[in-house]
């Protein structure tokens, strides 16, 4: 492989890299918020069931 491709193809990987650890947070806050809203419709599901 010649260095003029490899280059790119380092700082892409980078980049890439780079962007998923900043969105790791965000995506484990957002994970944590939705399983709190799936327990509460769940919650609300069961009580739905139990008035039928």
């Amino acid at each position: 492989m010649n260095q003029e491709l490899v280059t790119p193809i380092v700082i892409f990987i980078v980049l890439i890299l780079m962007g998923w650890v900043l969105s790791v947070p965000e995506a484990i806050k957002k994970w944590r918020r939705n399983r709190r809203m799936n327990k509460a419709a769940a919650y609300l599901r069961e009580q739905y069931k139990d008035r039928e």
